[in-house]
C-alpha cells in the first residue's frame, strides 16, 4: 500500500486519496496504477461505495473520487452519492469514461462534479485534468459548461445587485474564470500568486451567493455579458 501524501502543486490539503468507483476490474487496476505512479498517492479501487464511505474519506481530508460512466448510469451514480453531504468540498467529483453524448449536465449541477473525461481522453490528457483539478479548477467541456448555463437559465436564474459588491480586481477574476482560464493561467494574467486568486475567488463566492467554481461561472455568464469576450480576447490557450 503506498502511503498517503501530498500531491505537487496540490490543493491546500495535506492529506490526499484517490478513489475509483468500477466494475471493470481490469480497467480500474490500470488506472489506480497509472495515479499512484503520477501523484504518490494512496489509490484504492471499488465495486460500489458502501453507506460509511462518506464519512470514513471526510476524515481523511482531500479526496478524488471517479465514476467509471461506462458502468455508472445516472441512477446508480445518483445513488453513490446520495451519502455525500452538500458541505464536503474537499471531496471531488470525477466522472471517467463519459460517451460525448451522454446528456450529464443535471448531474453536473447537482453533485458539483469537477471534472468530465471522455473515452476517447489519452492517458496524458487525463492526468494533466486530475492536476487542474487538485489545484481548484474544472475540468469540464465547453459543451458541458454551455448546457449547465443554458439549463439555469431556464430554471430562471435571476441577477440580483451582487455585482456592484464585487471589487476590480474581483470582477477581473470573475472575466477570466467565464473565459475558461484555470487559476494558474488567472495568476499569470494578473501577476498574482495563486494563493491570492483561490482568496479572491472565496470573497466572490461570498459576495455572489454561490458554493463553487461552476456556480460561479453560470453566474458570471449570465451576470456579466458585456465584460465576458474582452477576456476571451486575451486567452489564447482555453480548454476546448
Amino acid at each position: 500500500m503506498i502511503p498517503t501524501a501530498k500531491p505537487k502543486d496540490a490543493a491546500d490539503s495535506k492529506i490526499f486519496e484517490i478513489h475509483i468507483v468500477s466494475d471493470n476490474l481490469k480497467n480500474g487496476e490500470l488506472l489506480r496504477l497509472s495515479l499512484e505512479k503520477e501523484f504518490q498517492v494512496a489509490c484504492k479501487s471499488h465495486h460500489e461505495l458502501t453507506p460509511d464511505f462518506w464519512r470514513e474519506v471526510e476524515a481523511v481530508g482531500t479526496n478524488l473520487v471517479l465514476f467509471d460512466c461506462s458502468e455508472f448510469d445516472d441512477n446508480r451514480i445518483n445513488n453513490s452519492i446520495a451519502g455525500r453531504r452538500p458541505d464536503m468540498d474537499q471531496i471531488f467529483l470525477i466522472l471517467f469514461n463519459a460517451s460525448q453524448d451522454r446528456d450529464l449536465k443535471q448531474i453536473v449541477i447537482n453533485h458539483k462534479i469537477r471534472g468530465i473525461f471522455y473515452k476517447t481522453d489519452s492517458l496524458d490528457r487525463f492526468l494533466k485534468g486530475i492536476r487542474e483539478i487538485l489545484e481548484g479548477d474544472l475540468w469540464l467541456p465547453r459543451k458541458i459548461i454551455s448546457e449547465c448555463i443554458d439549463f439555469s437559465m431556464m430554471k430562471g436564474a435571476s441577477g440580483n445587485k451582487a455585482l456592484r459588491f464585487l471589487s476590480f480586481r474581483e470582477k477581473e477574476i470573475m472575466q477570466l474564470i467565464s473565459a475558461g482560464a484555470s487559476n494558474r493561467k488567472i495568476a499569470e494574467e494578473l501577476n498574482i500568486s495563486i494563493h491570492t486568486v483561490k482568496t479572491h475567488l472565496y470573497n466572490i463566492y461570498k459576495k455572489i451567493g454561490v458554493p463553487n467554481r461552476l456556480k460561479a461561472l453560470i453566474w458570471a455568464t449570465t451576470h456579466m455579458h458585456a465584460f465576458i469576450w474582452m477576456a476571451i480576447l486575451f486567452l489564447s490557450d482555453v480548454r476546448l
